[in-house]
């Protein structure tokens, strides 16, 4: 039973480990629940079903447990850190766009995540819980937690990133549901419609038409008062695609 698991991301990230402190390159894959990394020599094809992967990832973090996106400091904006509980994933692309997107994905399937488990009433499982979950990995640069990164990855040369911008803004029209999911928090309006929006399948193609039909907004259930607002956040991308705009 349950939703199935589908893959929403996948490709080569540099990860920085918690023993070993060098960077070394994983191959991740992000699905609706989890997310996995392998190997540097594992690859799979974007479209491939995620059940038929029997591979054995070398660790994963639940979706469920993510509870923020850390960039690091300005002037190294491919870096960023995946929080959970228990510990702070370390992660780099090798250009500043593929953070964006990774960002954009992971945050959106995380608040995706959320939105699902309080629809149905369930509840965050305890931290004692986690530990052996989440340490229970092969790896060696991840066999144990870093004390200063417990209780939300504390450090000095990070920032919450708070409200970010999703993948490719200069072509929003290509955005996926989960981009879209994490463009709506930089309105502050995430935690009331994300789920809304990707429930009704608005990608950026669906946001495009709406500035021509603003009656779409109402109909999937947008309060009159906020369809203003979406509007112009809609119009400020079409700036930004014309070329007229400011990233």
């Amino acid at each position: 039973g349950g939703t199935r698991e589908f893959i929403i991301r996948s490709g080569m990230l540099s990860k920085k480990g918690v023993i070993n402190t060098s960077w070394k390159k994983r191959f991740f894959i992000l699905t609706n629940k989890t997310l996995y990394y392998y190997p540097d020599d594992f690859n799979v094809p974007d479209d491939i079903d995620f059940h038929l992967i029997d591979a054995p990832p070398r660790g994963k973090v639940d979706v469920s447990l993510i509870i923020g996106v850390e960039r690091e400091p300005k002037g190294a904006k491919e870096k960023f850190m995946v929080k959970t509980p228990v510990r702070g994933y370390r992660l780099k692309t090798e250009k500043i766009k593929d953070a964006e997107a990774w960002i954009a994905a992971i945050t959106g399937a995380a608040d995706h995540m959320k939105s699902r488990e309080h629809q149905v009433g369930m509840r965050r499982a305890s931290v004692s819980s986690l530990k052996a979950d989440e340490l229970d990995e092969l790896d060696t640069d991840t066999a144990a937690p870093d004390p200063t990164n417990i209780a939300g990855a504390r450090s000095t040369s990070t920032h919450i990133v708070g409200p970010h911008t999703p993948a490719a803004v200069d072509n929003y029209i290509n955005w996926g549901r989960f981009d879209v999911a994490a463009w709506l928090h930089t309105l502050s309006l995430g935690q009331k419609y994300s789920e809304l929006f990707y429930q009704n399948n608005i990608d950026g193609k669906v946001l495009e038409d709406c500035v021509k039909d603003k009656g779409k907004l109402i109909e999937i259930g947008v309060d009159k008062e906020d369809v203003t607002a979406i509007l112009t956040g809609i119009r400020k991308l079409q700036d930004i695609y014309d070329g007229n705009g400011e990233l």
